[in-house]
């Protein structure tokens, strides 16, 4: 046998003790993916019920009256001097 081999050997090694390296971060990372997704998924259906509820309010204020119109007219006019 030649000398070289055992550095092949070391070699194929390495190479196959980065992938599984990388095995493990991808399903580390696709699992951080999912997650991220579920809380991405929530916070938009929050917002979404968030903007409806505001479109709602914004309704209800619109239909309010105004106070300050209907105390003018309530109000008898100052007397004049």
């Amino acid at each position: 046998m030649s000398p070289k081999m055992p550095e092949a050997t070391d070699s194929v090694r390495s190479i196959l003790v980065a992938i599984a390296d990388l095995q493990m971060r991808l399903t580390y990372q696709d699992d951080d993916i999912k997650q991220l997704n579920l809380v991405v998924t929530r916070q938009q259906g929050e917002l979404s019920r968030l903007q409806q509820e505001m479109t709602q309010l914004r309704t209800r204020i619109a239909a309010l009256p105004d106070p300050h119109a209907e105390t003018a007219r309530a109000e008898p006019p100052p007397p004049h001097y």
